[in-house]
């Protein structure tokens, strides 16, 4: 890449975004072959997260950039600095030659469905299955169940579940026990439809410490069966042979 000429545009869009709101710019560089991009949305009402995402003028703006990590996407809060990053060579690709826009939009979080089912959960037990509810959206939606651990990896989904308000989960034996998991519930047809669960432990179906003690008191009571079947300490054991049984009237 032998230019790239950076103007950086921003705007907060959403249909209810009043005087309350702002999107303030802090800095812009570009070092170690990336774009960072330090921000700050400002609300004054307590309680509301933002989606952010941001745009290049390569495409016209179309389409959200792919090559990009930090702080965007959903459930952005509020206050403080928030820093993203963009590869804008890993986007653009080595030969691109030009000038580029970048457009920061933020937008209120809405969630697109509603999962208060998992408001109680705090752990799952693997290979036990879940009758999972849920509300709203759309009957065309077609969800993904991504399930992700506590350092934000993917280890399991759950692809093209009908938007039917319940599904039966089952959280496979390949998934690690472990806590800080949650599930990120979206729309496969468009990504800015995501909600995302509380986080809950994951445990085993059967504990390791039973799992381990099974085969020793499995053992333990073969044992003690055969034990059964000897003569007990307190009753002696005779030798002898008992006489045969006479016929009626024989001595």
């Amino acid at each position: 890449m032998n230019r790239i000429l950076l103007l950086i545009i921003l705007f907060v869009i959403a249909s209810s975004i009043s005087y309350s709101q702002d999107l303030k710019i802090n800095n812009v560089e570009f070092s170690d072959n990336l774009v960072k991009v330090k921000y700050e949305v400002v609300d004054t009402l307590v309680g509301r997260v933002y989606t952010v995402r941001a745009y290049s003028s390569h495409d016209n703006f179309l389409n959200p950039l792919k090559e990009i990590g930090g702080d965007v996407g959903h459930e952005i809060l509020p206050g403080g600095e928030r820093t993203l990053t963009w590869d804008a060579i890993k986007e653009l690709g080595q030969d691109f030659d030009g000038d580029v826009s970048i457009e920061l939009r933020a937008r209120i979080y809405v969630p697109f469905i509603h999962v208060p089912w998992f408001q109680d959960v705090k752990t799952l037990k693997k290979k036990v299955e879940y009758n999972v509810t849920w509300a709203g959206g759309r009957s065309g939606n077609v969800l993904n169940f991504d399930l992700y651990n506590s350092k934000n990896e993917k280890v399991a989904t759950f692809p093209n579940v009908a938007n039917v308000g319940h599904y039966n989960l089952n959280i496979p034996n390949t998934v690690k026990p472990g806590k800080g998991y949650r599930f990120r519930i979206s729309d496969s047809k468009n990504q800015d439809e995501v909600v995302f669960t509380p986080t809950f432990s994951i445990q085993r179906k059967v504990p390791l410490f039973v799992s381990v003690l099974v085969p020793v008191l499995t053992a333990g009571a073969t044992s003690f069966g055969v034990l059964q079947l000897l003569p007990q300490e307190s009753t002696p054991i005779s030798n002898d042979i008992p006489d045969p049984i006479l016929p009626s009237g024989q001595n």
